[in-house]
């Protein structure tokens, strides 16, 4: 297998794959989460605060790339992943 590290040190497989499965659990735990606090929202309650997040600025922007360091996280978990096995 190919060197791809360029002089950086490396991270043990063990301890990525326990890192990585930490950040998959905790995702999930957040999105759930997510989900029930939004499902006990009622029609005023939820309204209000969609109105208050499409007045921020920045809020008419409708990105359909990630920023830059989320997809530079994604690209080196999905190297790191791929390679881990």
């Amino acid at each position: 297998m190919p060197d791809r590290s360029h002089g950086k040190r490396s991270i043990p497989a063990d301890a990525f794959r326990r890192w990585f499965s930490g950040q998959r659990a905790a995702a999930e735990v957040i999105a759930e989460e997510r989900r029930r606090w939004l499902t006990r929202l009622d029609r005023e309650t939820a309204l209000r605060l969609y109105l208050e997040l499409v007045s921020l600025p920045g809020s008419d922007r409708r990105e359909t790339a990630p920023s830059p360091v989320l997809a530079a996280m994604r690209q080196a978990t999905s190297r790191k992943s791929h390679d881990v096995g």
